[in-house]
């Protein structure tokens, strides 16, 4: 029986080859029904407005945006031994080609979460699948109370060890907690204000218990932020098949030593999301495609001729957003 967090490990792996490759009919009407929901089309990096004071005043000196936080961690990695070649291994493709291109697109997977958490400090937000921790830890200065689960506990390791040099940087304390926890197993109801999933949504099975679990997880008019690769991108398709073949379900050993159910690349359709998410209860509040190429050096005039491009053919996008929100409070 495989190794539990390698196999989920070999998998994940998987996402960031998809990412660097393609960028992590009949249905058109669907999609382009399913879109209209969201009227923010992005003329421009929403994460390049000013940060507000209390932002500000905890995270001098201060990151713009996401990817200048990223860029910051590859260039100064202050990590050692095991940790460092986890983190190298994760980020290999980015290591080696980070241009505007694929800077600007890092920063549009969490373009709604930045946005969402400079409203106001002190959100409590719960990522799903932390991986090196990136997101959380850049949550955390913008004000937020982070907590992050995931099984890889290698991966866990370097988001701890980041945000102790990061604090040691800061000279100041960074909000996050490392958990290592499914989405299942992770006790808790009504306690957040916000959920972040990027590239996790399509491993975690049964998928039909995923939408109710992160209803209740969400304090009354709480926001889930999903970011997903898009299933009706043919290239997208072509190379998960590639890879894995038609087998989108398999079983692997959790950490706890139980075989559990395990989404092999099962990615899915902005219109199937929304319509699970609406099933649970949830109310759609923004569908938005993004990017349309793989890791490549092309020019930034080509970021704006692509969004003009995707307001006409949203589902040739390579990835989505869906912002949904739990009703009340």
């Amino acid at each position: 029986m495989p190794d539990s967090v390698s196999t989920i490990q070999q998998h994940d792996q998987g996402d960031n080859a998809l990412d660097a490759r393609c960028g992590s009919g009949s249905i058109r009407g669907s999609l382009r029904h399913t879109l209209t929901l969201s009227p923010l089309w992005p003329s421009r990096p929403v994460l390049t407005d000013p940060m507000p004071e209390h932002t500000q005043a905890a995270t001098q000196p201060t990151w713009r945006s996401i990817d200048e936080f990223l860029e910051f961690s590859l260039r100064s990695n202050p990590l050692n031994g095991t940790e460092r070649e986890v983190f190298d291994r994760y980020y290999s493709g980015y290591r080696r080609r980070f241009g505007p291109y694929i800077r600007h697109h890092f920063a549009e997977q969490s373009r709604e979460m930045t946005s969402i958490l400079r409203e106001r400090s002190g959100l409590r937000v719960l990522e799903v699948g932390a991986g090196c921790g990136t997101e959380s830890l850049w949550f955390a200065l913008q004000g937020a109370d982070v907590t992050a689960i995931d099984l890889a506990v290698d991966r866990l390791g370097v988001a701890r060890a980041r945000q102790q040099s990061l604090e040691k940087y800061m000279k100041a304390p960074v909000k996050a907690t490392f958990v290592e926890s499914s989405l299942f197993d992770f006790e808790t109801s009504g306690s957040f204000d916000v959920i972040w999933m990027e590239q996790t949504f399509h491993h975690i099975e049964p998928r039909s218990d995923v939408f109710s679990k992160l209803f209740d997880m969400l304090r009354p008019g709480g926001r889930l932020v999903i970011s997903e690769s898009n299933a009706w991108n043919l290239c997208v398709q072509a190379q998960l098949f590639m890879r894995r073949g038609i087998k989108t379900k398999t079983f692997v050993v959790d950490p706890k030593g139980r075989r559990v159910a395990y989404g092999n690349e099962r990615i899915t359709t902005p219109y199937a999301l929304t319509r699970g998410l609406r099933g649970a209860g949830f109310e759609i509040r923004n569908v938005r495609p993004f990017r349309m190429l793989p890791n490549l050096n092309v020019s930034a005039r080509w970021i704006r001729m692509e969004e003009v491009l995707l307001s006409f053919v949203p589902w040739m996008s390579t990835h989505f957003n869906v912002v949904a929100m739990k009703p009340g409070g």
